[in-house]
Order: C-alpha cells, then structure tokens, then sequence
C-alpha cells in the first residue's frame, strides 16, 4: 500500500492537474461592427466552474453607449433574461437563467452588469450575444474606438484568448493597438483585426484596444471635439514597449524563435528528465506487479476470456443489488463509470434519501448533518469523515471543498477498502475464484515471489449485463414507450446508479418531467442540490481530469499571421496603458 500510494504521488505531480477551484479556459469575442459603429458581440467563455451559483462581467466607464439586446446559451439552449437579478438567489433558481444589471448615476448609464446561473458545474461552453451601442465614436479627424474588452479585475483570467473584429467592408489603412498584456498579437488580416495571446493572463493582466479608422468610415452618432492623438496620448501612459513600432514585424519573428526555442528546450530537458526518473521507474512498477490488472482497490483482478464484454445490453429495469456496494463494484470492473470518485455523490443521495442528511438553501449551498441511523459500516466511516469539516453539523461547499482537497488520500484509501472488502464478500460468494501466481521478475525485487489474483469468473457475466442494461435504460428513459408505474417507484434508487454512471443531472430532468407529480420543484432542487455539493468535493479529490484544448475550434490562425498584413493595416502590442478606455474599470468572474 506504501509502494502503490508512493508511486501515486509522483505521478500526480508530474501529470496530474487537480480541480479544486473554478477555471476560465478560454474567452472568444467575435465583434461586428454595423455602419453605425454598433458593435454586435458574440462572446464564448469556456469554464470549469466547481462552485458558485454564477458568472458576471462588468462594462463600466461606457460613457454614451448602452448595452441592449443581451442573451446567453448553453448547449444550444438559450437562457431566460430577467429584468431583475438577484445576486443572492440559489443554484437552482439561476440555472439557464441570465440578467442585465444596470447602474445609474444621475438616470445616466454608468455600469453594466451582464450576469448569468452557471446552471451546470464542470466544463462547459458559456455563449453570450449582446450589442454595445456607439462602440466607434467620430473624433474631429479619425473614427475611434476605444474600449477594455477582458477585464483586469477579473476573478480567474484565461488561459488563452482570441478577439476578432470585422464589418461588411475590409478595413484598410486602419490600424490597431493592444494594451494590457505581455505579447499580445494585434494586426490587422484580409480586412479584418485581430488580437490573440501567446502567453496566458498574469494576474495583473487585461486587454485594451484603440482603433484608428479613416475619417467618416461609420455614419457615428457620437462625435467628441478630441482628435485621435487624445485617445493615444491616454492609452500610452504607463505602457512598456517590447518592440519599435516602426519594426514590428522583426518583433513578431524574433518573439516567435524565442518561444519556438523555449518549447524545444522545454521538450529536451523532458525527454532527459523522464529518461533519468522513468526507466527505473518502469523496471520497479513492473517487478511490483503493478501492471497486474488492479483497476479499483489493492485487490488484483483478472477476468476470464469474454466476461468483461456487456456492449449492447438490452435495458434492465429493476434495482440489480440490494447493497449498492456491490453495484458499484460491478460498475467500476465492467467499465461503466467514467470516474470511481463519483460515488461520493451516491453516498450524498442515499444519505439524503433516508434523512441522514438535509440541504439548507441560503445564499450558497450548505449541507446538515442529522443522523447516521442506519448507516452500513464503510458508510458510517465516510459519514463521520465528512462531517468532521462541518461547523456546528453544517458544512459549506468551499468547506467541503477544502476538505476533500487537504485530505484526498483518506477518501482514496476509503474507496480501496470499499473495493477491497466487496471483492472478498463476491468471493465468499463463488462469483471470484483466487489463485495464487508467480510475480514477474520476482526473484529480482519482491518478497515474497507469489501474488493473490482473484478471476472474474462466468457467472458474473450476467450481473455486468444487468448493470449495463440499467445504464442504457436510463440513459434512454425519456424516449423509452413502455415505461410503467412501477419503475418510478424505484425513482430514487435509479437516481444512485445514475450518479454512478454520471448521468444524474440528466436523468433527474427527465424524471421532473414525465413525473411532476412524484418529483416536485422542491425535491428536484434538493436532488440538483445535492448533485452540485458533491461535485465540488469530487472535483477536489479527482485523480485525473480529461484534458481540454488549448484553443477553440473558431480559433483557427498562427502566428505567422502577423508577418502578413494587408496593405495600410497595422497592428502594436504594449504591456500596461489603456486604462482610460470606455469599460475600464470593470470586473467579472465567479460568485
């Protein structure tokens, strides 16, 4: 246990990004400018939001302009905009929900809120769609806009970010300058501007534009008595130049060999490092057994030829196991979860389900301890692990968050003992047969020579057939013809071995609809409740996190790009300045 627990933790810090706090991946802003200098915006933020209740962005200093036309999507599903937002309502209350808050002063705009219900935790793409009004101002000799597009003040910046901006026409002799991060790309492209990254935001980090268009280029209804150099002689003030303007395409190449020859270094120093620490590694994991097939537990596992194969159940309708611990064993070894630390959120909603537990909605989500009457051993052992993050027996979600992060190994070594002591009940059973085999290269390291395998013998093949059959029954519920009364019966049970197979939220919808009268509004929003506060202790235990791209799919240009600008349109990068544009001052993030 030592070894294997050691092995784990070298591994975790060389590959593995633990999720304990809320992400901003990637912001994406596709701005249209009409003849009217109105910008039309498409914005995407793609998030891995794990609390909270929602996600804002401010625009403040808009001056003239107003903010109108505002909608947000999830999963092609548009969200219901209110007038009236209220800060402190409840997860639920929010969810694909959205609200544009406005400040006054003076019956004047001066602040506007874009808010919206984070509706589901994990990562998801956020769109939103709205238009900021007299974007592009006329001063007495350019066209100017001026604005703050990704906050300073923002909670997580993003890891990566890209701004396009177009009209009907092809912008020429217009140029554009970015302020507030270091190598930023601006230049403008086949008539159209954009701004990229090449690092990620530091935390002091934002972006500005100012763009410089001819004369009369919009028919602008907002004309100021400033020229053009009053808007850069403001925007300049504590910048840092990282290039001649007049040379910028020798900074574009020279920025590019540098990172170019960072990443080779970079990969070299990798390949060295892992050849140093993995190859003994590799030599010693082997003569440890430890490619033996362990998928969950210390117990090693070998199934017999064509009993792991459970494709194409036919749906199963009834509750297979009495004692959810066998179920979930069965789930885990037959490959039906996609991750084992999900049956925490089981634990949470059979808890829930027998009164042990109670959801308390205030301005957050918390979680009260009543009892543990009735509760299995391991259950118990979890239950009191739990609670002891808990304040007078009621626990908030960044309690339980921090908990779950400071003390994972003890919730990892409790899903081992589940594993463990279930192999050993399906043994005593006659379902696993044990055997007792050589170790490789055992004579080389180990002590003693044989290991303990347990085999997976045939008759267990109707039980992985029976849980896959229940996994594809309920994913296909809602289309399924032939349901009948009795299986809603089983409705909170059903929900258990759906939060296993991570389908919880999903199904949990789909029972509120066809069945309103068994599932209330309150007993939904104490399910998604419930479904939400465990996420967030998942988040924080998970061993391992499905990796996300780097960019969007919309973002498709290199950086060579900036070696190729169209004619008379040119692009300039600066660290720092533009704190006096139209939007400055705003924040956002996560609340």
């Amino acid at each position: 246990m030592k070894f294997r627990f050691l092995l784990f933790l070298i591994f975790s810090f060389l590959f593995v990004n633990v999720v304990y706090a809320n992400d901003i991946k990637e912001i994406n802003m596709d701005i249209y400018l009409d003849n009217n200098g109105n910008a039309h915006i498409k914005e995407k933020w793609i998030v891995n939001a794990t609390s909270g209740t929602e996600i804002y962005r401010t625009y403040n200093n808009v001056g003239s302009s107003t903010i109108t036309d505002y909608k947000v999507y999830l999963n092609n599903q548009e969200f219901t905009t209110l007038s009236d937002w209220d800060e402190n309502a409840s997860f639920s209350e929010k969810s694909y929900k959205a609200g544009l808050n406005i400040i006054k002063v003076a019956e004047v705009p001066k602040e506007y809120e874009l808010c919206f219900g984070i509706t589901e935790y994990g990562l998801n793409t956020y769109e939103l769609d709205y238009t900021i009004t007299n974007f592009v101002i006329e001063a007495t000799d350019f066209d100017v806009a001026y604005w703050n597009l990704i906050p300073e003040d923002l909670d997580n910046k993003p890891e990566n970010f890209y701004i396009k901006i177009y009209s009907d026409f092809k912008y020429v002799n217009s140029d554009i300058w970015a302020y507030g991060s270091y190598g930023d790309m601006a230049y403008v492209y086949d008539g159209y501007m954009e701004i990229e990254n090449s690092n990620a935001l530091d935390y002091d980090e934002y972006v500005t534009v100012l763009i410089k268009f001819p004369k009369e280029t919009f028919n602008n209804e907002v004309k100021t008595d400033f020229n053009f150099n009053y808007y850069y002689n403001k925007a300049e003030q504590r910048t840092i130049h990282y290039e001649k303007e007049e040379n910028k395409n020798t900074f574009n190449f020279f920025n590019i060999i540098k990172v170019g020859l960072k990443n080779i270094l970079a990969f070299i120093l990798g390949l060295l490092v892992g050849a140093i620490l993995f190859l003994p590694l590799i030599i010693i994991m082997v003569c440890h057994g430890t490619f033996m097939r362990i998928p969950y537990g210390t117990k090693k596992i070998k199934f017999r030829k064509g009993v792991n194969k459970v494709k194409n159940a036919p749906y199963f309708r009834d509750i297979p196991y009495d004692n959810i611990f066998e179920g979930y064993w069965v789930s885990c070894q037959f490959g039906l979860i996609k991750n084992k630390t999900d049956f925490l959120g089981v634990m949470l909603l059979k808890w829930l389900k027998d009164k042990n537990i109670e959801i308390i909605k205030d301005k957050k989500i918390k979680l009260k301890f009543n009892n543990d009457n009735n509760l299995l051993q391991d259950e118990k052992k979890l239950y009191d692990m739990i609670k002891v993050a808990s304040k007078n027996n009621v626990l908030k979600e960044n309690e339980f968050s921090d908990w779950c992060y400071k003390n994972y190994s003890k919730v990892i070594d409790w899903f081992d003992e589940v594993f463990d002591k279930t192999t050993i009940k399906l043994y005593q059973k006659g379902k696993l047969t044990k055997t007792k085999e050589k170790v490789p290269f055992g004579k080389l390291f180990t002590d003693p020579k044989e290991q303990v395998i347990y085999y997976v013998e045939e008759i267990m093949k109707n039980d992985g057939l029976k849980v896959a059959g229940l996994k594809n029954f309920l994913n296909d519920f809602s289309n399924i013809k032939d349901r009948n009364a009795i299986e809603i019966i089983h409705w909170e049970e059903y929900l258990m071995y759906a939060q296993m197979f991570g389908i919880a939220e999903k199904v949990a919808k789909e029972f509120k609809d066809l069945y309103p009268e068994t599932i209330t509004d309150i007993t939904y929003d104490d399910i998604v409740s419930t479904y939400n506060f465990s996420y967030v202790g998942i988040s924080s235990i998970n061993i391992s996190k499905s990796s996300v791209p780097s960019s969007s799919s919309s973002k498709n240009l290199s950086h060579e790009r900036a070696d190729r600008y169209s004619s008379g349109g040119r692009g300039y990068s600066s660290k720092g300045g533009g704190k006096d544009a139209f939007g400055s001052g705003s924040k956002g993030g996560f609340r």
